[in-house]
């Protein structure tokens, strides 16, 4: 179970990720052109447009923002793994 503290730092940082995402996805044609020269000044040869570009990796971040919201990390039982008292020194 994670604490309230983690809980509200994962809610704010996904929100930040949703946020810059759709922003993003929403303005892809002004930062087209940021895109373009990018891709000119360091000889990256693509098909994809730089607008599609953009929008693509806003997308990936308001995946990235529900990842964080609904996702919970697993932890191991302590004590548990090759990590272990009786395992140390091998």
């Amino acid at each position: 179970m994670t604490g309230p503290v983690t809980f509200l730092a994962r809610g704010l940082l996904a929100g930040v990720f949703i946020n810059g995402g759709i922003s993003q996805f929403k303005g892809a044609r002004l930062l087209a052109p940021k895109v373009e020269a990018a891709k000119e000044e360091y000889g990256v040869v693509t098909e994809v447009a730089g607008e599609d570009l953009v929008r693509l990796n806003g997308a990936g971040m308001v995946l990235a923002g529900g990842a964080l919201l609904v996702v919970r990390k697993r932890h191991r039982a302590q004590g548990s793994g090759r990590h272990t008292a009786a395992n140390a020194g091998k």
